[in-house]
Parts: structure tokens; C-alpha cells; sequence
């Protein structure tokens, strides 16, 4: 019993210190010359010197378009140099975006023998040599399951079932809805003695660690030297595919330091925190300005259709009363009083003055939407902007006072039928009818003109 009991323990420890040994953090070291748009790293190397883009990827200063949003794009870059360390880990931040419900292609990451010419994987060549995470937009196989994230090994010899997303083919995935999310997208691929983890944020954070494990593999063979790479394409539905960041570190046992250029993870949390602070408060003020600008074109919208309503009302109302006014004047013999036509005058000033201020309403909207596709650097400034809005806003007011004073005016003031004069006036029936006329050509042209505006 006793010895049982000893095994027992000895069972136990040993099974502990296993336990221990397999969740030792590996050592890392940054590598600069595979590294790129990193603002949290300062020795992230700033340059694409050490970088090939190809096709219709475009290179600006804080990101890489890969495939804009466009028809049939297909762009990559690669690095320029092999990596040779036989344990590493990969972390980058993505971003896909488009406007409408669904998107495509997708976005790939790979890791093969050798940097890939254009082709139709993903933008890349078919039959690679190595690894391949691919970020699929578009159901291709009609089983709702997009979009997803792949896990695609390759040793030269197979072809991409691109028809079927590759789900034959994949060695792991995980579903995730990387498309139009709050923050950008974090990946970790992480290469450790053979074993394959691929951890992936849902872009609800903007810290970098925010991620959880989405496909693992065992005993994943890759090249003994490879080259990283980022490709992307767009379809008959496009999509923005941007790399925003991308950091290498080379990995090693607990025990086994790096000797060279090591950087350790207080030092450069100690380094990217200025830039991570400086840079946080221009973005979220920039959405500021951005959802303050849309809100006030919201209401804008909202109280040009009020306005367009109660003028379509009160079109209508003086058309009952001009055709009343006919009907009674058809019965009568006698002419209209002289203070029916100076009121009938004032009405058609204060409905001329209200379409005057509709059109210079519809004139400054047009402009401000002219300056906004325009891109134009009076226009770019968002205070600019929202003072615009603002003065829009108080004329919009100012018209709907117009329009209250006139309902106001004519419930107190209603416009009274003609008496039978006792005298001859005037104002004969031919001069009036005339008047009816001109007053229906000029409401006419008016519906005329708004619907061409229209």
C-alpha cells in the first residue's frame, strides 16, 4: 500500500511537471526585415525595402490595399527575403470592408517555398508549397457558410477547390465575421515545434492580445525556409481588403535565449503605448465629427420631406379655394371686391417667397454634396462642415415659420366667396378668369420644376 501511494505521487509530480513544461512561453525576438506598418513597434521596419507588391496592390502610409473595392482586382505583396528560423510567430491587423451585405473574395495569408505569381487563389498561383490561411467572403458553395477562415496546407501537388471553398481540402477552420467591424481584425499565426495555432479576433476590441483560438494543427509541415506573403481579390462583388500592420517575432525554447536584436515585451509596450495613445483620440474624434455630419444630414432629409408635405397641403388648399371661387363667380353676375384680389395678391407673394426659399434649401444641399464627392479642402474640414449643416438648418427653420405664418394666416383670414355687387366694379369676369388661368400655369410649372429636381 505504501509503495502504491509513493507510485501514486511520483504519477502525480510528474504528470505537474509535464504539465508546466508544455505551457512554458517559448523566448521571442522581434525581426525587423520582415516586418512592416507596425506604429507600435519602433524597430518595425518602415519601409517596404524588404517587400514586392504585385498586381493591383497599392501602398500607402498607413496601409496596404491589396484589392480595392472594384471589379476583378487582384493584388499581393510578398517578402523579399527567406525566413529561415524553424519556429516563429506572425501577428497582423486586417481590415475588409464594402457596403453591401455580402462580400468578396477574401484575403489570404501565406507562408510557402516561394513567393507566388498572380493567379486565382486568392490572387495568387495555384499549387503553392506550404501554408495557407484563407479569409473567404463569398459562398461559392451555397451552404451558408461564409464567412470563414481556412487552414490550407499544400505540398505543390494539389488544386484549390476553389468552386467548394476548399472545405475538402482545409485541415481546420473556424467561422468568424471579419467584414465592416468596429476594429480591425487581429490574427496570430504562431509555428511552434511543428504544431500550427491560428487565433483570430472578432473586431469588437482594439487591443492587439484580443484574440481567441479559432483552427489548431499537429504535426504541420512546412518549408525549412519560406517566404510571408498577403494577396487578395475581388469578383463581380468587391471589397476593400487592407493590411494595417504586420509583426514577426522568431521563437525558441524557454531555456535558449536569442543573442541578437532581442527586444523584450515591456520594452516595446513601453515604446508603442505613446503612439497607440496619440493615435486613439484623432481616430475616435474623427468618427465624432464623422456621426455628427450624418446625423445632421439625417435630419436635414427628414425636414426637407416635412417641408415638401406641408407645401404639397398647402398647393392644394388654394387650389380648393381658387376653384370655389370660379364655381361662385360663375353663378354671380357681379365682380370681385377689391380687397379679395390685394389678398389673393399676397398669398401668391408669400407662396413665391416660400419657393424661393425652397430652392435656395435644394441649391445649398446640392452644393454641399458636390464639395463631399468633390473632396474639395474647404469642405474637408469636419467644424466646416457642421457650421454648413448648422446654417442650413436655421434657414430650413426660417421656412418653416414661412409656412406656419401662411396656415396661420389663412385659417384667421379665410379667403371670403364674392358678393353680389350692386354696382359694377372694375374687375370684369374675363380679367378674373384670366387671373385663374396665370394662377394655374404658374402652380403647373411649379410641380413641373420639382419633380425635374426630383
Amino acid at each position: 500500500m505504501v509503495t502504491c501511494g509513493l507510485l501514486r505521487t511520483l504519477l502525480c509530480l510528474w504528470i505537474s511537471f509535464e504539465t508546466e513544461a508544455q505551457t512554458e512561453v517559448p523566448s521571442r525576438r522581434l525581426e525587423p526585415a520582415f516586418s512592416l506598418g507596425a506604429a507600435r513597434h519602433e524597430h518595425a521596419s518602415s519601409s517596404l525595402s524588404h517587400w514586392r507588391p504585385q498586381g493591383n496592390a497599392v501602398v500607402s502610409k498607413n496601409k496596404i490595399r491589396l484589392a480595392s473595392a472594384l471589379q476583378d482586382q487582384r493584388g499581393a505583396i510578398w517578402a523579399a527575403d527567406p525566413l529561415t528560423f524553424p519556429n516563429w510567430q506572425a501577428e497582423a491587423s486586417l481590415q475588409i470592408t464594402g457596403r453591401g451585405r455580402v462580400g468578396a473574395d477574401g484575403l489570404a495569408f501565406w507562408f510557402t517555398e516561394r513567393p507566388g505569381g498572380q493567379g486565382p487563389v486568392y490572387g495568387v498561383e495555384d499549387r503553392w508549397n506550404g501554408l495557407g490561411v484563407f479569409f473567404d467572403s463569398f459562398d461559392n458553395d451555397r451552404k451558408n457558410k461564409n464567412p470563414i477562415v481556412l487552414i490550407v496546407g499544400n505540398d505543390g501537388s494539389m488544386e484549390y477547390d476553389h468552386q467548394n471553398d476548399g472545405m475538402n481540402q482545409t485541415l481546420d477552420s473556424c467561422y468568424r465575421d471579419f467584414r465592416n467591424r468596429l476594429y480591425p481584425i487581429n490574427v496570430n499565426v504562431v509555428y511552434y515545434k511543428s504544431t500550427l495555432e491560428v487565433m483570430v479576433s472578432m473586431g469588437n476590441s482594439p487591443q492587439p492580445d484580443d484574440v481567441q483560438l479559432c483552427a489548431r494543427v499537429e504535426n504541420m509541415i512546412l518549408p525549412k525556409q519560406g517566404y510571408f506573403g498577403f494577396s487578395a481579390a475581388t469578383g463581380d462583388i468587391a471589397d476593400d481588403h487592407d493590411i494595417l500592420s504586420f509583426i514577426v517575432h522568431s521563437l525558441y525554447e524557454p531555456g535558449q535565449q536569442p543573442l541578437e536584436h532581442e527586444v523584450t515585451e515591456p520594452e516595446n509596450d513601453a515604446q508603442g503605448a505613446p503612439d497607440d495613445q496619440r493615435a486613439m483620440p484623432e481616430v475616435e474624434l474623427a468618427s465624432a465629427d464623422l456621426k455628427h455630419i450624418f446625423e445632421g444630414q439625417s435630419k436635414i432629409q427628414a425636414e426637407i420631406k416635412n417641408l415638401g408635405r406641408r407645401i404639397d397641403l398647402l398647393v392644394e388648399e388654394q387650389r380648393k379655394q381658387v376653384d370655389i371661387a370660379a364655381q361662385v363667380l360663375g353663378q354671380t353676375t357681379g365682380d370681385v371686391k377689391a380687397d379679395g384680389g390685394l389678398r389673393l395678391q399676397e398669398m401668391m407673394k408669400y407662396q413665391q417667397q416660400l419657393i424661393n426659399n425652397v430652392d435656395e434649401v435644394k441649391t445649398m444641399m446640392t452644393q454641399l454634396s458636390q464639395d463631399v464627392h468633390a473632396g474639395r479642402p474647404e469642405s474637408g474640414n469636419p467644424y466646416e462642415a457642421m457650421q454648413h449643416l448648422t446654417q442650413m438648418r436655421d434657414h430650413l427653420e426660417g421656412v418653416r415659420r414661412d409656412v406656419g405664418n401662411l396656415n396661420q394666416r389663412q385659417h384667421e383670414q379665410p379667403m371670403r366667396c364674392p358678393e353680389h355687387p350692386p354696382l359694377p366694379s372694375c374687375l370684369n369676369t374675363s380679367l378674373f378668369l384670366g387671373f385663374v388661368v396665370l394662377q394655374t400655369l404658374i402652380l403647373f410649372g411649379y410641380f413641373a420644376y420639382r419633380s425635374h429636381k426630383e
